[in-house]
């Protein structure tokens, strides 16, 4: 079988085509870096009156690149009261603008003095786009309470043996969730 040299440098220069396209997609998808963050009330530290409630908003900050599967816990401080959707009877919350598809919120559990919830969100592709508010909630702050108390509202990235939390793009990047879930922002609620 004789083959020529142009057809061999034809297909080297495919090849290598193909792997330079391929190496710069995983670049680009490496690249992202979203910010995750919580505000109360638009701010990172709320100064509130007791009893008083105050909107908790999970955001993202990631503008040159979409995302799509996450699963992030959330906890707040058990002495903060959420709200009950009148229809469901369960947790109330409302779906922001950049979760294309927010397919679950697991209704609040405890741990360590905290209450929390799980969000789940997910796409086809990378249908989450951008930056924005995923969702948010409301909490009561305890009519008893005293000026200082604190109320800690945290990202909580559970790892178990058969689940972990995630915020990726459509290519399962762990790149992606390392720097998010090391980057993410929590906030306070501080009494007055």
């Amino acid at each position: 079988m004789k083959v020529s040299l142009k057809k061999i440098i034809t297909s080297l220069f495919a090849c290598i085509l193909f792997t330079v396209s391929m190496i710069s997609n995983i670049t680009v998808s490496a690249a992202c870096q979203p910010k995750l963050y919580l505000l109360a009330n638009n701010m990172r530290t709320y100064t509130a009156k007791p009893g008083e409630t105050v909107t908790i908003t999970y955001n993202v900050d990631a503008p040159d690149h979409t995302w799509c599967a996450t699963g992030v816990h959330i906890n707040y401080d058990k002495r903060l009261t959420t709200k009950i959707n009148n229809r469901t009877g369960g947790f109330a919350y409302t779906k922001g603008p950049v979760a294309s598809y927010l397919s679950m919120i697991v209704e609040p559990y405890e741990i360590d003095g905290f209450k929390g919830v799980f969000v789940c969100t997910y796409g086809s592709g990378n249908s989450n786009d951008g930056s924005g508010t995923v969702m948010s909630f409301e909490v009561d702050v305890p009519a008893n309470a005293k000026s200082g108390d604190k109320y800690p509202i945290e990202f909580w990235f559970r790892e178990t043996e058969n689940a972990k939390d995630i915020f990726t793009d459509y290519l399962g990047d762990k790149s992606i969730t390392e720097y998010a879930f090391t980057n993410a922002k929590n906030c306070l609620i501080v009494i007055k």
